[in-house]
């Protein structure tokens, strides 16, 4: 038997010039990253003003939690439209008490006003108190004023608010 002779073909390639390729870009994989226009962060800032929580914006806003976090360590303005929506909200709050404890009608938002701000206490009679304890009472009076009485040692002190 004859062995057959295979040819070799030289293939001739072309030269290209870098005129006659024509540019490519190349296309990501997955899902287009998500990005926020302006009247979407401003609805974020509403419902973070509402007191809504990352996991309910999101789940308003159409995606998970977890791109929430990733478009805010990306676009800094929607974290802060979080922040200056909080913060808005905790203002008018803040307001709105110190009108009522003030106002002299609202004698319990006065008094949790004191609370917060001044650090008052209640003191129970039966509780073993020190002798420098100060012992602040708060009462209307019968035309409506508000009267605090403050004990320090024994001496007490009557003012009229």
């Amino acid at each position: 038997m004859a062995k057959a002779k295979t040819a070799k073909k030289k293939i001739k390639i072309p030269e290209i010039e870098e005129k006659d390729i024509k540019k490519t870009t190349l296309k990501s994989v997955g899902r287009p990253s998500l990005k926020l226009d302006s009247e979407q962060i401003k609805q974020v800032e509403i419902m973070a003003g509402l007191g809504l929580k990352m996991d309910d914006i999101s789940l308003v806003m159409g995606f998970s939690r977890r791109s929430l976090y990733h478009l805010c360590d990306r676009d800094e303005r929607i974290m802060e439209a979080i922040k200056r929506g909080k913060a808005k909200a905790y203002s008018k709050v803040a307001k709105t008490a110190y009108e009522l404890a003030t106002s002299g009608k609202h004698l319990a938002m006065t008094m949790f006003w004191l609370k917060c701000q001044q650090r008052w206490r209640e003191v129970h009679p039966d509780d073993n108190s020190n002798s420098n304890e100060v012992t602040f009472r708060t009462k209307i009076g019968e035309k409506g004023q508000i009267m605090s009485e403050t004990t320090t040692d024994n001496k007490t002190e009557k003012d009229e608010l």
